[in-house]
């Protein structure tokens, strides 16, 4: 009892750290993304939220299938690829399973750090921008000296707000 506790304490602090740092990761990037003037621009934004608000027992019932070792779309795509000879079970062998369940939690929240950091960016004076730019700062040194010291606070509540979400995912 004790040994299968302890290991489900690692799992659940793997898929936490890992969970929320990806997460953290795609949504900046998806937030500097949908930060820059594009055609389309709110079509993209509307659909980037679509993972957040499908509630979790769906998701988890969508993702249940693609994952399925016989009918499941994944395993469907992977055999009609020519990739593999015989159909996965990415649900059912520890090789998979936490990369599995890892990639929906990051699915479905990913959206919620992409918002906030589109938020705190929107923030930022564009002056700030213009006078880096002036002074010859690149876009790197930019990002990296007005636009993650201006996101600190907004990075901080949402890792700290995922960690114990994901900490909790028990319905997916």
């Amino acid at each position: 009892a004790w040994p299968d506790f302890a290991h489900m304490i690692l799992n659940t602090l793997t898929l936490a750290v890992v969970g929320v740092a990806l997460k953290a990761f795609i949504g900046l990037t998806m937030a500097l993304a949908l930060n820059e003037q594009f055609i389309g621009r709110t079509v993209v934004r509307a659909l980037l939220f679509l993972p957040w608000t499908v509630p979790a027992f769906v998701a988890g019932l969508i993702w249940r299938w693609m994952y399925d070792d016989q009918n499941g779309l994944f395993n469907w795509a992977l055999l009609g690829m020519g990739l593999i000879g015989e159909p996965v079970s990415w649900l059912g062998d520890i090789r998979f399973a936490m990369g599995a369940v890892m990639s929906v939690v990051v699915w479905k929240g990913f959206p919620f750090f992409a918002i906030a950091y589109l938020a705190g960016m929107q923030a930022i004076p564009s002056e700030q921008y213009e006078a880096a730019e002036v002074d010859g700062a690149s876009s790197w040194q930019r990002f990296l000296y007005i636009t993650v010291p201006s996101l600190r606070h907004v990075m901080l509540v949402t890792i700290m707000l995922s960690l114990i979400w994901t900490a909790n995912t028990f319905d997916i």
